[in-house]
């Protein structure tokens, strides 16, 4: 397997949390004993059968206080807690759709970053340092949470590797060029860590939505100064004018907040989540899919596609919608605090908590599926 590993990286870039995944199956006790003759191929699709596995296990699991421990209290509704317990352990695997279930019983810690639903929102591994900082899917860090974890940090004094710190939305440049940086943006918030300066993409993109690779390819290119300052505000293209130009599909998160935008395109692919949280977007499109988390606080929606489904939570909260598509399925969460709706479908699918507060449903569909606690 190792010479396997090797070749295929000789001939391809190399994905840091899809190795660690693959030594995470190879390190259980589902790992075929015969090793030698695995391709890579053949060891990713088996580990995410083996992760798909320890997550429909957590599915059911319900976790007792006793099954993990406070760390941080923010004293805003989050905390950091310690797992301890088996059932924490694949709990946190099914909601976070990562296979955490697993390190149970191997002899590090794991932490989780919990709401004031007891939601998870990032899972850390500490083992003589910090291994993982992994988001749902070992994907990245909703920005709102990134404070969080970094505060976190600091509390343990612990160093990061640059493959984490990039689910943190952080990326290594030299001092010599983060000036470029701060001559095309307003701020550039940065961390100092391990003796390295790192940027905050999605810090700087708050300010001017940008093309994150290629910004990034030219702050690490070696040009004249003068040269490397046009060329990244000739790519400096409005993500709102981009978006309307043509469909897009994202393979990870998209993060819309505090743009101009006021429309999606009509075959937009979300594969983690999609904030438009603040924006003039007053609908979504028929076909839109999203993979993680929809945010639409502050929106002007007033209803929802009839199929939509949506992978993680679905924030509705602060928006005037007065009713939910018929079909609606949420994998994660579903936030309708303060909002008008009154009666839900029978066809209701919530993976997650259903959070009722200041609504006037008075009663529940019995037809419908509402896996987690309902909040009223």
């Amino acid at each position: 397997m190792t010479s396997n590993l090797a070749n295929h990286l000789k001939k391809n870039e190399e994905n840091m949390g899809e190795i660690e995944h693959i030594i995470d199956y190879l390190n259980s006790d589902k790992a075929p004993q015969r090793l030698k003759k695995m391709s890579y191929k053949q060891a990713r699709a088996a580990a995410e059968r083996w992760n798909t596995s320890l997550q429909k296990k957590g599915a059911s699991v319900r976790e007792d206080e006793a099954d993990t421990a406070e760390f941080i209290d923010f004293g805003d509704g989050f905390r950091f807690v310690r797992l301890v317990g088996k059932k924490a352990y694949e709990r946190e695997g099914h909601l976070m759709r990562h296979c955490v279930a697993s390190y149970f019983g191997r002899g590090v810690e794991i932490y989780s970053l919990r709401d004031s639903d007891n939601q998870p929102h990032c899972t850390i591994e500490r083992d003589s340092g910090i291994n993982q900082i992994k988001g749902k899917g070992n994907g990245h860090i909703h920005p709102r949470y990134v404070h969080y974890v970094v505060a976190f940090l600091e509390k343990c004094g612990l160093t990061v590797r640059e493959s984490e710190l990039a689910n943190l939305g952080y990326t290594p440049v030299t001092k010599e060029y983060l000036h470029l940086a701060q001559t095309v943006y307003v701020t550039v918030p940065t961390a100092e860590i391990g003796g390295k300066t790192y940027l905050y993409i999605h810090g700087a993109m708050k300010t001017k939505p940008y093309d994150k690779k290629k910004v990034l390819a030219l702050l690490e290119n070696k040009a004249d100064e003068a040269s490397l300052i046009r060329a990244i505000k000739a790519n400096h293209t409005h993500l709102a004018s981009l978006m309307v130009a043509r469909g897009l599909t994202v393979g990870d998160w998209l993060d819309l907040r505090g743009t101009g935008i006021t429309s999606l395109p009509e075959n937009l692919t979300v594969g983690d989540w999609l904030d438009l949280s603040g924006t003039g977007i007053t609908s979504l499109s028929e076909n839109l899919t999203v993979g993680g988390s929809l945010y639409l606080s502050g929106t002007g929606i007033t209803s929802l596609p009839e199929n939509l489904t949506v992978g993680g939570s679905l924030y509705l909260s602060g928006t005037g919608i007065t009713s939910l598509s018929e079909n609606l399925t949420v994998g994660g969460w579903l936030d309708l605090r303060g909002t008008g709706i009154t009666s839900l479908s029978e066809n209701l699918t919530v993976g997650g908590s259903l959070d009722l507060s200041g609504t006037g449903i008075t009663s529940l569909p019995k037809s419908a599926k509402l896996k987690g606690r309902v909040i009223r």
